[in-house]
């Protein structure tokens, strides 16, 4: 008799290392000070803070490109453009609680400045994980995966997945810079009755 386990509808995240970031680059960012609270951590005021280094968004939408590319093979000429950037604080004891980004399709984080160990967490309705004790844990039983991180690692996920960020536990800073997207584009098919051609962002978004 044989087996086979069947994955159904795996959702993908995409890692990149080393994202390359001038020095002026990071200095721009991080001398940004306007922080306020947010649930466990510290977000900034400036939800646009990409339009001040603009070579860096550059780079992470040719990374969102060839994350749509190589996950979903879309045939129409379809962007998915920056639509708003942030920056996250976690000091000693802030976490980043789990949520999602609405109002976006593909959502990024770039790390900064990172803690030893450091990782994202994304996390799943799955009832399996609380109906008995397991050996091991597994893609099947786990309501809890994580992606570790070092210094200018680029995650891009679905906005809708779940994430969050344990409690700092050193005394060191952590920042990364979030960021949402948008389609422009054409998505959709004239055929099926479900063409959509966005315009994509305004420039006066602000």
């Amino acid at each position: 008799m044989n087996y086979e386990l069947i994955p159904v509808f795996p959702k993908a995240v995409g890692k990149f290392s080393e994202v390359p970031i001038t020095k002026k680059d990071t200095k721009t960012l991080l001398k940004i000070n306007s922080y306020y609270p947010n649930r466990g951590n510290l977000i900034t005021k400036d939800s646009h803070v990409l339009e001040q280094t603009p070579t860096l968004k550059r780079t992470l939408e040719k990374c969102i490109r060839h994350f749509i590319s190589k996950t979903f093979h879309p045939i129409s000429d379809t962007e998915f453009p920056i639509t708003q950037s942030w920056l996250n604080m976690n000091k000693k004891d802030m976490y980043h609680h789990g949520h999602r980004h609405p109002n976006s399709y593909i959502s990024g984080v770039l790390y900064l400045q990172t803690l030893p160990n450091d990782r994202i967490e994304f996390l799943s309705e799955n009832i399996m994980s609380s109906i008995f004790r397991v050996s091991e844990y597994n893609d099947w039983n786990s309501d809890l995966r994580w992606v570790s991180l070092t210094k200018h690692d680029l995650v891009l996920f679905p906005s809708s997945l779940t994430h969050g960020v344990p409690p700092n536990q050193t005394e060191e800073v952590r920042i990364s810079l979030s960021f949402n997207t948008w389609v422009s584009g054409t998505v959709g098919s004239e055929e099926a009755k479900t063409e959509v051609i966005s315009m994509g962002i305004l420039d006066n978004h602000r």
